[in-house]
């Protein structure tokens, strides 16, 4: 089992927290400028038969970025996903899946 203290002190789940909202702000809210662009190459993907473009792909990409919601907005709903995602026991039992079977460290 890894340890759950980061050598200089800090508990290792706030460094994860800190890790995962900071990702979640660069990945959601530094792309939300570019969401057409980033629309338009995905929609030109979805004929290509991979099973990640079936369904719904455009309207749940979309609705990714949050369009109607402003900056603030948008922030405080990466910090709900974040924390819940740290609450949620799935999440919990899939790190430690990780841990056991490709020695990733969570």
């Amino acid at each position: 089992m890894p340890s759950q203290t980061i050598t200089n002190g800090y508990n290792y789940l706030n460094a994860k927290l800190t890790i995962q909202l900071l990702w979640n702000y660069v990945s959601n809210l530094y792309f939300r400028p570019y969401r057409e662009a980033i629309l338009s190459l995905v929609s030109l993907m979805l004929d290509t038969g991979f099973p990640c473009f079936r369904g719904q792909t455009i309207k749940l990409l979309k609705a990714r970025f949050l369009p109607q919601a402003s900056e603030r907005e948008a922030a405080q709903h990466m910090d709900r996903i974040v924390i819940d995602c740290c609450k949620n026991w799935r999440a919990k039992a899939y790190d430690l899946i990780q841990y056991y079977q490709n020695e990733i460290p969570y």
